[in-house]
């Protein structure tokens, strides 16, 4: 111990040996039967003003001033413990505060399912009606339990795990769960896809929710079949495959330019793929990723302690800590199997939403190669184009000023392909061969 390295230790040994001395009563001027009283029991820790360094209370580490938080903004006096300390017994108390309200005000687990204090990090209050709501537990984690019980119970809120309040508010998921989840999903193309999602979301009257929903529904569809393909389907530190619940963590918490789904999810799955691989980032379920961030495993005996006996407290603290060890054990067990992942970019469209107008003048020109006509009405395209009379003469009025179709000037009502909007059909016809000889087949087939 006497070696340079060893030194830390040595200090850390002498003062927790000091710390354990007992008082011996028979050197303080009392009475044998008289108790000491708090002042007497308490232990001098060391303090050295003149070169501001001072012993914590809680780690006893001598430590700068600077490292303590001080007492006030006029004083130059600073807190019994160090900042650190200080974080960590704002942690406990505020952990003390939910487990209380959790078993008393809440029966001590969630109400959909059997997660318990086991996860206490996972533990969410949840308002029925979100117009009640008017404080979140970050808010209120300050305030006693009775004011926090009060306000919980006025609210009507109760207990979820962080698995059951997700399911709880993906309401989009929820509602087009069976087209997000369907079987054979990604055996189709990208238009087949997206073709699907028109069609689910068509009656939806604003056209900003239509648009909105949409895109949400296609980031679902990303997200599932990102997760499939780099982590079989569901999360690696307990094993559900719930997707509304599983998220991205970093196993490397160090990685400058940490990128979360909310950046990634507009980009096509190739290059969201590539990034996950690149960060290191693993799929774990909302719970586990809840236990993971949290230090619930350090302080479960100091959390736990007032609520269950000695004995208790010591089988509940080697379960939290067990279930911690097993998700961080499956997590660092894990290896991506890059061989075998599909790096297709899933939903990348041949032609993309903003040229979707290519496919309706494909749609009127094949039209007039069936029937032989070089003419046609807009009544005629309603059944071609699949969208209202409204939406048929706003796309004719757009072709007519980009010169790819006119006004037939015999006859009223009619239309016709110029000839520079033929060159634009076989330069379309060029760059995108599968996609036209689909619609051509399409539109012969009516």
């Amino acid at each position: 111990m006497w070696e340079m390295k060893g030194l830390p230790k040595f200090q850390e040994t002498i003062l927790g040996d000091l710390k354990e001395y007992n008082f011996n009563t028979n050197a303080y001027p009392f009475e044998k039967n008289v108790e000491l009283n708090n002042s007497a029991r308490k232990q001098i820790l060391y303090d050295n003003k003149r070169e501001k360094i001072k012993e914590c209370g809680r780690c006893h580490q001598i430590l700068p001033y600077d490292k303590f938080y001080p007492v006030s903004k006029i004083s130059t006096n600073v807190r019994p413990y160090c900042s650190k300390c200080n974080s960590d017994l704002a942690l406990i108390r505020q952990n003390k505060k939910k487990l209380k309200l959790i078993l008393y005000a809440f029966n001590g687990k969630c109400s959909k399912c059997e997660t318990d204090t086991l996860s206490l990090p996972s533990l969410q209050f949840h308002h029925q009606n979100p117009h009640k709501k008017t404080f979140s537990w970050r808010d209120m984690c300050g305030k006693s339990y009775n004011r926090l019980s009060h306000l919980l119970k006025k609210e009507t809120a109760i207990l979820l795990c962080s698995n059951c309040h997700l399911n709880k508010q993906a309401t989009n998921l929820n509602k087009y769960y069976k087209l997000i989840l369907q079987e054979n999903l990604f055996h189709q193309t990208p238009e087949e896809i997206n073709h699907q999602i028109l069609e689910h979301t068509k009656l939806i009257p604003n056209k900003l929710d239509r648009m909105h929903i949409r895109e949400k529904i296609r980031e679902w569809i990303k997200k599932r079949f990102i997760i499939e393909q780099l982590y079989n389907g569901k999360c690696i530190g307990c094993g559900k495959n719930d997707l509304v619940t599983l998220e991205f963590h970093h196993i490397n918490p160090d990685i400058d330019n940490k990128l979360k789904w909310e950046a990634l999810e507009h980009f096509d799955t190739k290059t969201i793929i590539k990034q996950l691989i690149n960060q290191n980032c693993i799929c774990v379920c909302s719970n586990c990723h809840s236990l993971i961030h949290s230090r619930y495993y350090e302080f479960a005996e100091e959390i736990l302690d007032n609520f269950y006996n000695k004995d208790l407290v010591v089988q509940k603290v080697k379960l939290v800590k067990k279930h911690y060890e097993d998700i961080i054990n499956n997590i660092s067990n894990f290896k991506i199997e890059q061989k075998k992942i599909n790096f297709k970019p899933l939903l990348l469209l041949e032609i993309p939403h903003t040229a979707r107008w290519k496919f309706h003048l494909l749609k009127i020109y094949y039209f007039l190669q069936k029937s032989n006509n070089k003419l046609f009405k807009a009544y005629d395209l309603i059944a071609i184009l699949e969208i209202s009379i409204k939406h048929i003469y706003k796309h004719l009025n757009r072709f007519i000023e980009q010169r790819y179709i006119e006004k037939d000037s015999k006859t009223r009502g009619r239309y016709k392909f110029t000839i520079f909007g033929l060159y634009k059909i076989e330069e379309i016809e060029k760059n995108h061969k599968m996609i036209s000889l689909k619609i051509k087949k399409q539109i012969l087939n009516l």
